[in-house]
């Protein structure tokens, strides 16, 4: 069992959803690029990679239109960062916005893979690189294109619980109940796919957690239905 802390930060600006990524932006600025966390990227210019491929700690969302920062495990550490900032004015796209902290809760929860399954809702989840589009695309069966984003369901759980440093021992499921719907996004000149869809797992995963590509920009957003 693994014990994880989660920092979630409202704040009271709204924004629209294709606002996320500039919110992170404003936000890493405020706080400095020399913060990693906060971005991913490598500040190394020796090093090999420009980003560092991990599964990240700090994620931005939006939720009912009002923009939250999710910190996870050993980042909630990192928050202070932001707190400490004597001036709490961000810039998107080019309009200042005076913001202050609408909710902030703290939680812990203990992740675990039981015997039981768990019924979840995931939003606009990004299973499919570019390169792998056109061979999803082939797949002409549902039950194997199921099968498909089961697989890779399955390995997201598994990169999640990896980032928390949670050891498990039994093997960790992933069952799609519903695919509700399927859409193009256009990011960084690539063409992906996401999907909103109802899953079940043995793995308890708290709410907003996110999964699969780009969850620091808000994609793959989990909650759990009961």
């Amino acid at each position: 069992m693994k014990e994880l802390r989660v920092l979630t930060v409202t704040f009271d600006t709204r924004i629209e959803k294709d606002e996320i990524g500039a919110f992170r932006g404003a936000l890493v600025k405020k706080v400095g690029r020399e913060h990693e966390w906060f971005h991913n990227h490598n500040n190394d210019e020796n090093a090999k990679n420009a980003y560092h491929y991990r599964y990240p700690l700090i994620q931005y969302k939006r939720r009912r239109g009002k923009p939250m920062v999710v910190f996870l495990d050993d980042c909630i550490e990192e928050a202070q960062k932001l707190f400490s900032q004597p001036d709490w004015t961000l810039e998107l796209n080019g309009k200042p916005y005076d913001t202050k902290i609408d909710q902030l809760r703290v939680n812990q929860f203990n992740i675990q893979v039981w015997e039981r399954l768990f019924k979840y809702e995931i939003r606009n989840w990004m299973p499919i690189t570019q390169r792998n589009f056109e061979e999803f695309n082939k797949i002409t069966r549902l039950s194997e294109r199921v099968s498909y984003l089961e697989r890779k369901l399955g390995n997201h759980l598994v990169s999640f619980v990896k980032g928390i440093n949670y050891k498990w021992e039994k093997r960790i499921e992933a069952h799609i109940i519903n695919i509700h719907s399927e859409n193009i996004v256009h990011m960084k000149r690539n063409k992906l796919k996401a999907f909103t869809l109802s899953f079940e797992s043995n793995l308890f995963i708290p709410n907003d957690v996110g999964l699969g590509k780009s969850v620091s920009r808000g994609f793959g957003v989990v909650r759990s239905v009961r």
